[in-house]
């Protein structure tokens, strides 16, 4: 069923909220994985309204056709956040980009950085690296500091 077919108007009454969803997850894992409109559904969902979605898997039959909260939290968390521009940010542009030449459009960008203070911490990241220090995405040979501030 396509994401499209789940555009639920104020109108909708729970009832029909709640048979929408459960024709949406009929059938939901596939092996041990939801299925693409399943992830997509439920982070939409779960990222406008916490409470909302835990309503929507309360109320379904079995309680499992939609992921638990932990799971979609690792979905959020497989996006590479490494000191430098993001790979995937990039990909993204560059897609938009192709897709306006298709059309015959030209598409201006603006790289828009911020600065913001964060906590002095030393943590370790999955892949067994330390990670907390003064970082620009490179080694400039810098004496390795705690950072307090990001760039993002």
């Amino acid at each position: 069923m396509a994401m499209e077919q789940l555009s639920v108007s104020k109108t909708n009454s729970n009832a029909e909220v709640l048979d929408t969803i459960k024709q949406l997850t009929t059938n939901t894992k596939q092996g041990s994985h939801y299925t693409e409109d399943i992830r997509t559904f439920a982070m939409g969902m779960h990222y406008h309204s916490p409470a909302a979605y835990e309503f929507a898997k309360e109320k379904l039959s079995s309680g499992d056709d939609l992921p638990h909260k932990s799971t979609i939290s690792q979905w959020y968390n497989v996006v590479d956040c490494k000191p430098g521009i993001s790979a995937e940010a990039l990909e993204i542009v560059n897609n938009k980009v192709k897709a306006m030449e298709e059309k015959g459009k030209q598409l201006l960008a603006n790289l828009v950085m911020d600065e913001m203070s964060i906590r002095k911490q030393l943590f370790t990241e999955p892949d067994g690296t330390v990670g907390g220090c003064t970082n620009v995405g490179f080694d400039i040979g810098l004496k390795q500091e705690m950072a307090t501030e990001a760039l993002i």
